[in-house]
């Protein structure tokens, strides 16, 4: 084993998956020829195996997780040749190209999105990936070609809310899940609190007088889109088609030699700009013509290739569509339909024009304009009333008026 500052005489042990030393080196985890999980210590260019590490007083050991759940996490085995961004980018989108037919640009977002997971640790944000589509549409093929891409992935049919925040804090993985659909029971309800949580870094969930960090990106399978419009908005989505051409046959061997073949290049590429990408922050005006929720998406997902213009420019205008996606759904939000509601009331101008605006008479004008939308529910007076409040409007009693 390594040994890292000064010895004391009482050793404790820790679990730790990822650390970054005084002296700049690097430790991460890797996975042996018996499938154990030990340590890979990075330094000037260089690189030893260690199944555990003292620091100190302290002796660092991976991760204590049950032998199924270690075997279904994908750890590269090695570290391997530095590439660069762009040539990552390439590689990727060539196994995509092999196995799917996607659009380009479909293509190409799977392939930042697999880049990022290598260095999703450094943005606020995590973003969310939906790859939506009817049966048989390919989508497992999508999930599998990036288990064996992105960093620390776990591939689930279904999941708990417990697991879910126990494995996201132990081991901080990319967590794929397939065939996803979310009912109206409490188990739906809190796996949808959660998942929320798990897009925004610093925030908890607390059980049992733990806290858990749920944090880190999530790629997501199921025949429809998030129907919360806050967990829709926390991610892309990608339409799965059936393929119209002849397209590689996916079969385990296959996956196991893309993922051997990738996994040690995108290991390589962490450690190897790491501390340089520690130092980056995205300019403020980068993405600024994007909406708030998809510019923090854009930001977090540039990290890989910042530095590389044209990197940078074909993002945007792979993320510019979603954008005026979710320009458009914000039309069908409640708020957004109570807002266009009181400028139409205030637009109105000339003798007898209007001077209040009751909270029955808005829910009026809010219901159509929801219906105009294409949307079926509506809303009672007391919510509007709540909405109005909530966006920051005085609201005062009219009397008998209401």
């Amino acid at each position: 084993s390594e040994s890292f500052g000064s010895a004391v005489s009482a050793d404790l042990n820790r679990e730790t998956d990822f650390k970054v030393f005084g002296d700049g080196t690097q430790m991460d985890l890797v996975r042996d020829a018996s499938g154990k999980l030990i340590f890979v210590l990075f330094r000037n260019e260089a690189f030893t195996f260690h199944p555990r590490i003292r620091d100190g007083g302290l002796i660092l050991l991976p991760p204590q997780i049950h032998g199924s759940l270690s075997e279904a996490i994908c750890f590269p085995m090695t570290i391997g040749e530095n590439h660069s961004a762009r040539e990552l980018l390439d590689q990727i989108d060539d196994v995509l190209c092999c196995y799917l037919d996607f659009e380009s640009y479909d293509r190409k977002l799977l392939a930042y999105f697999a880049l990022y997971s290598w260095v999703s640790d450094f943005s606020a944000i995590a973003p969310y990936l939906w790859v939506v589509g009817p049966h048989a549409s390919g989508k497992t093929t999508v999930l599998r070609l990036l288990s064996a891409m992105c960093r620390r992935s776990v591939l689930a049919a279904d999941i708990s809310a417990a697991a879910l925040y126990t494995l996201t804090h132990s081991v901080h993985p990319t967590l794929l899940i397939d065939e996803f659909e979310l009912g109206n029971d409490a188990r739906s309800r809190d796996l949808q609190r959660l998942l929320r949580s798990g897009s925004t870094r610093g925030e908890r969930v607390v059980r049992a007088s733990r806290a858990y960090d749920v944090f880190g990106p999530k790629v997501i399978a199921s025949r429809r889109g998030p129907s919360d419009p806050a967990l829709d908005s926390r991610g892309l989505q990608v339409i799965a088609r059936p393929a119209s051409r002849a397209v590689a046959i996916r079969t385990p061997n296959a996956l196991l030699q893309i993922e051997r073949q990738l996994q040690p290049k995108l290991l390589a590429f962490r450690l190897n700009n790491y501390l340089r990408l520690l130092q980056v922050n995205p300019h403020p005006t980068m993405g600024s013509c994007l909406t708030s929720r998809v510019r923090d998406i854009f930001r977090a997902l540039i990290f890989p290739v910042i530095g590389d213009i044209d990197l940078e420019r074909e993002l945007l205008a792979i993320v510019a569509p979603h954008d005026s996606a979710a320009r458009i759904d914000r039309y069908s939000e409640p708020e957004s339909a109570v807002m266009i509601a009181l400028l139409r009331h205030t637009h109105v101008r000339g003798p007898g024009a209007p001077t209040s605006v009751t909270a029955k008479q808005l829910a009026e004008s809010v219901n159509y304009v929801l219906k105009e939308c294409g949307e079926s529910y509506r809303l009672i007076p007391r919510k509007v009333g709540e909405i109005v409040r909530a966006l920051g409007l005085r609201t005062r009693k009219l009397g008998s008026l209401g």
